[in-house]
C-alpha cells in the first residue's frame, strides 16, 4: 500500500518537541485540532515550543481524510499581536 502525500500549510501552537523522533506536535490547528510534524532541524524547533507557527510541506491523511503526519519543509514563526485596552 502506497501512501499519497498532499501539499499544504497549517498554523498552530507548538506544544511538544521530541528530539529522538525529530517531531513536533502542533495543536490548535483550525479544522483539524492537532497534527504531528516531522522536522529535520530539531535544534531550531526546540526554541519554538509554546509559540504559534505556520508549517509548510507534505502530509499524510488518516482514513477519514484528515491530515495526521506532516513532513515539514518550512517553519515560519507567527507574529504575536498584542492588544491593549483603551
Amino acid at each position: 500500500m502506497t501512501t499519497r502525500l498532499e501539499e499544504g500549510a497549517f498554523t498552530g501552537d507548538v506544544r511538544q518537541a521530541d528530539l529522538d523522533k525529530t517531531r513536533i506536535h502542533l495543536r490548535n490547528v483550525h479544522g483539524i485540532g492537532s497534527i504531528r510534524c516531522v522536522v529535520r532541524a530539531m535544534t531550531a524547533s526546540k526554541a519554538l515550543v509554546g509559540k504559534k507557527v505556520r508549517v509548510e510541506g507534505r502530509y499524510e491523511c488518516d482514513r477519514e481524510g484528515r491530515p495526521r503526519l506532516m513532513f515539514v519543509e518550512r517553519i515560519t514563526p507567527m507574529q504575536e499581536h498584542h492588544q491593549f485596552p483603551l
